[in-house]
């Protein structure tokens, strides 16, 4: 009887695996700010208009890659660190630097978000990957 119950729970028991499809180079060359820079962390951001706070990320912009963005630090759109864990959020340690691929959020000045984990690439600044970057968006 164990024997067929193992074979009824297997049958039964379907797994899953999402997985997330590569961006092509040539896509991510067409965000709207490329920069080489560093994640300083999030804040909570609520002005009296909103009854839902902001939750802003913070890059210190080393270069600038493709765009125009003057200031030295670029906000992104980000989530609470207390929500729960979903599939689709993209998660960045303090301190970690690379290139930033960053598209502006609708309806905003100087806001950009990340979509996709292919729009960062954790790389060194003296890297190869990085002067291959500065060639190919000249």
């Amino acid at each position: 009887m164990r024997l067929i119950s193992l074979f009824v729970l297997l049958f039964f028991v379907q797994n899953s695996h999402a997985d997330w499809a590569a961006i092509s180079d040539k896509a991510l060359a067409e965000a709207d700010l490329i920069v080489y820079g560093q994640y300083l962390g999030q804040s909570t951001l609520k002005t009296q208009d909103q009854d839902i706070p902001s939750y802003i990320g913070v890059l210190l912009k080393a270069k600038t890659l493709k765009g125009v963005n003057s200031a030295s630090v670029i906000f992104i759109k980000r989530y609470s660190l207390k929500s729960p864990f979903r599939s689709d959020m993209l998660h960045f340690r303090l301190g970690q630097s690379g290139v930033w691929f960053l598209n502006l959020v609708p309806n905003t000045e100087n806001l950009y978000q990340l979509t996709h984990p292919s729009q960062f690439k954790e790389i060194a600044e003296d890297s190869v990957e990085l002067k291959n970057w500065q060639q190919q968006l000249k």
